[in-house]
C-alpha cells in the first residue's frame, strides 16, 4: 500500500463518513427536506426536457409534411418551456439553499473549532506546532464548506448523469463509455495536482503565519510607535516581501506544472466527444435516428459529458479536501484539558492550603529546567511575596499554581488533593490573577471590570466598588462617559486610550470583583509611579484580607507587608522568611534590598 505525506486514498476516505455526519448534523430538518427534494427532482427534469424536445422537433417535421396539426407542436413547445423553467427554478433554489446552509454550517463549525481551541491547555500555546495545527484546521474548515457544496453538486450530478446515461446509451453503449473515458483522464491529472497543492500548503503553513504576523506588525497600532521611532518600516516590509516571494515562487512553479499537465488530457477529452458526434452522424446517415432524436441527443451528450466531468471533478475535489478536513477532525477530536472521561474533583471546603512537592518544570523543546525541586506551602490566608532576579522562575511558578502548566516532576496539592485531579474550571473560579501580559479589552470601562466576574455584569454597584478599591475610579470619573466610555480605537474612532498604569488598575479591579480565595499578582504595580504604587499596596492590603495571596514584585519596599518572602535563584528557593529575618541573614534578599535602598536614597 502506497504511503504518502497525506496518507493513502483509503486513509483519506475513512474521514468521509465523519464529514457527512458532521455536515448532516448541522442541518435543520427543513434544510434536509429541501435537500432531498431537490436531489430527487435533479435526476428527472433534464431527461424529461430532452425527451420533450425530441418529440417537439419530430412533431414540427410532421407539421411541415402536413401530417399533424400545428396545435400539437405548440403544446409540446409550451411543455418544453415549462420544464426548462422548472429546471432553472430548481437550480436557483439549489444555489440559494447551498449558500444559506453553507453560512449556517460555517458559523456552527467555526464555533466548535474555537471552543475546542479554547479548551487547549495553556502550555500548548508555547509550541509553534499548535499554531500550525489551528491554521491548517481553519483552512480545513474553509475547504470543508467547499466540500459541502461539492457533495451537494455530487448528488445532483449523480442523479442527472444516471438519467442522461440511460438516454445517451439507448443508442449505443459505447457512447457513454467514450465520454466517461475522456473525463476520467482529466480528473486523474487534477487529483495529482490537488495532492501537490496540499503538500505545498502544508509546507507553507509556518511561512504564511509569519507573513500574517508581519502584516499585523506593520499595520497595527500597538507596535506603530516603536517601529517608527526605530525606523523599522522598510526592514519589516522587506522581510514581508521576502516571505511573500518565497511563497509566490513555489506556487507559480506548481501552477506552471499544472498548466502543462492539463493540456493533453483536455485534448483527449475533446477527441472522445468528437468521436461520439461522428458516431451519431453515421447512425443518422444510415437512417437509424430521426432529426429530433439527433438534436436532443447532441444536447444529452453535451450535458452528460458536463455532468460526468462535474461528477468526477467533485469526487477529485472532495478527495483533495479530505486532506484538509483531517486537520479539522484532529483538532475537534483532540482531548481537551477538561476531558469528560476523566474524573475531576471539586473541593467544597475552604480555606485553601496549597503545597508544592519537589516541583520541577522544563519548557517543551528545552533541556534547561526553569524550576528545580521547589517545595513550598501556602497556608490559608497567608500572603507570600516571590522575589528573585529576572529568569529565576517566579512567573513560571505562579502559572504552575494556577494550573496553566503541569509540573515536569513533582506535584501540587490543594487541601491534600493533586491539582491534576481537580476540575480546572472549578479551580480557576477560585483564583483571581493579574499576570504581566494582562489583556486590554476593546470595550467599555464597565465591561473591562465585569470580565472578572460575568455574573456581576449588571451589578453596577459591585463594579463601582471594585474600581474604588483598585484606584481606577478617580480616572474613570474624569472620562467622557465614565463607566460606559469605550476604550480603544480599533473599532471606534471616538474611543479613549488609557495609559498602561490605568489599564493595570482596571486589571486589579477585575481581580477584586472576582473575589476569589486565592489572589495571584505578577508585578501588579510595575506601571505605576511611586505615589500610585504606595496607594495601590494600601488598597491591596484591604483587598487581600482573608485571602491567600501570592505576588511577584521587583520593588522590595512592598514586600514588607507580606507574611513571608520567598527568594528564588536559578529555579530554586534559596531564602525564605519575613523581611526582618531575611535582612538579618545578610543573604541575596538583604543584598538586593540594600542596592534598591541606595538607589532611592541617591535620588
Amino acid at each position: 500500500m502506497m504511503s504518502t505525506l497525506d496518507g493513502t486514498i483509503k486513509e483519506r476516505w475513512t474521514y468521509f463518513p465523519k464529514l457527512i455526519n458532521l455536515i448532516w448534523s448541522q442541518m435543520r430538518l427543513k434544510e434536509k427536506i429541501v435537500f432531498v427534494l431537490i436531489t430527487l427532482a435533479s435526476g428527472i427534469f433534464p431527461v424529461l426536457a430532452l425527451i420533450l424536445l425530441q418529440q417537439v422537433i419530430d412533431t414540427f417535421i410532421h407539421v411541415i409534411a402536413g401530417e399533424v396539426s400545428l396545435d400539437k407542436a405548440i403544446y409540446g413547445t409550451l411543455a418544453v418551456a415549462v420544464v426548462i423553467w422548472l429546471s432553472s427554478l430548481l437550480e436557483a433554489v439549489h444555489q440559494w439553499q447551498s449558500t444559506v446552509i453553507r453560512e449556517l454550517i460555517k458559523i456552527r463549525l467555526q464555533e466548535q473549532l474555537l471552543l475546542r481551541a479554547a479548551s487547549f491547555p495553556y502550555s500548548d500555546f508555547e509550541s509553534p506546532d499548535t499554531y500550525d495545527r489551528l491554521s491548517m484546521a481553519q483552512r480545513g474548515l474553509d475547504n470543508s464548506l467547499r466540500t459541502f457544496e461539492e457533495l451537494f453538486t455530487l448528488v445532483l450530478q449523480l442523479n442527472m448523469a444516471a438519467g442522461l446515461l440511460i438516454y445517451v446509451g439507448s443508442i449505443h453503449y459505447g457512447f457513454p463509455i467514450l465520454l466517461l473515458a475522456g473525463s476520467v483522464f482529466v480528473q486523474l491529472v487534477q487529483g495529482r495536482l490537488n495532492k501537490a497543492k496540499y503538500i505545498l500548503d502544508k509546507k507553507h503553513t509556518q511561512t504564511q503565519r509569519k507573513l500574517n504576523y508581519l502584516n499585523v506588525l506593520i499595520t497595527g497600532k500597538e507596535d506603530a510607535a516603536e517601529i517608527r521611532l526605530f525606523g523599522l518600516q522598510s526592514y519589516f516590509l522587506n522581510k514581508r516581501m521576502s516571505a511573500f516571494m518565497q511563497l509566490r515562487s513555489e506556487r507559480l512553479d506548481l501552477e506552471k506544472t499544472a498548466l502543462k499537465s492539463r493540456i493533453w488530457p483536455g485534448v483527449g477529452e475533446q477527441c472522445t466527444f468528437l468521436l461520439v458526434i461522428v458516431g451519431v452522424v453515421l447512425l443518422i446517415a444510415r437512417g437509424s435516428l430521426t432529426v429530433g432524436y439527433y438534436a436532443s441527443f447532441l444536447g444529452a451528450a453535451e450535458r452528460f459529458r458536463d455532468s460526468a466531468n462535474t461528477l468526477l471533478r467533485s469526487l477529485v475535489q472532495i478527495d483533495g479536501d479530505l486532506r484538509y478536513f483531517r486537520n479539522v477532525i484532529d483538532v475537534l477530536e483532540q482531548r481537551s484539558e477538561h476531558a469528560s472521561g476523566e474524573k475531576k474533583v471539586f473541593l467544597p471546603t475552604e480555606p485553601l492550603r496549597i503545597q508544592l512537592h519537589s516541583v520541577s518544570f522544563t519548557y517543551s523543546g528545552s533541556d534547561e529546567a526553569v524550576l528545580r525541586h521547589v517545595s513550598l506551602c501556602i497556608e490559608p490566608g497567608e500572603s507570600v511575596a516571590l522575589i528573585g532576579r529576572n529568569g529565576a522562575g517566579k512567573t513560571t511558578l505562579i502559572k504552575l499554581i494556577l494550573g496553566l502548566y503541569k509540573p515536569t516532576e513533582g506535584f501540587i496539592t490543594v487541601n491534600g488533593v493533586d491539582l491534576n485531579d481537580i476540575c480546572p474550571v472549578w479551580w480557576h473560579s477560585r483564583t483571581a490573577a493579574i499576570l504581566q501580559e494582562f489583556v486590554q479589552y476593546e470595550g467599555s470601562v464597565a465591561e473591562n471590570i465585569a470580565y472578572g466576574h460575568l455574573a456581576k455584569e449588571q451589578d453596577l454597584e459591585s463594579i463601582h466598588l471594585a474600581a474604588e478599591f483598585s484606584g481606577a475610579s478617580e480616572f474613570i470619573e474624569a472620562l467622557p462617559e465614565k463607566y460606559t466610555t469605550q476604550l480603544g480605537k480599533q473599532f471606534d474612532e471616538a474611543g479613549t486610550d488609557l495609559s498602561i498604569g490605568q489599564w493595570q488598575k482596571l486589571a486589579l479591579a477585575r481581580a477584586y470583583l472576582c473575589n476569589a480565595p486565592l489572589l495571584i499578582l505578577d508585578e501588579p504595580a510595575s506601571a505605576l509611579d511611586a505615589g500610585a504604587e504606595a496607594d495601590m499596596y494600601r488598597r491591596f492590603q484591604q483587598m487581600s484580607i482573608g485571602k491567600s495571596v501570592v505576588w511577584i514584585s521587583h520593588h522590595l519596599a512592598s514586600t514588607q507587608i507580606a507574611d513571608r518572602i520567598v527568594v528564588l535563584d536559578q529555579g530554586r528557593i534559596v531564602e525564605e522568611g519575613s523581611h526582618a529575618e531575611l535582612i538579618g541573614c545578610r543573604g541575596m534578599y538583604a543584598e538586593m534590598y540594600a542596592i534598591q535602598s541606595y538607589l532611592y536614597e541617591a535620588k
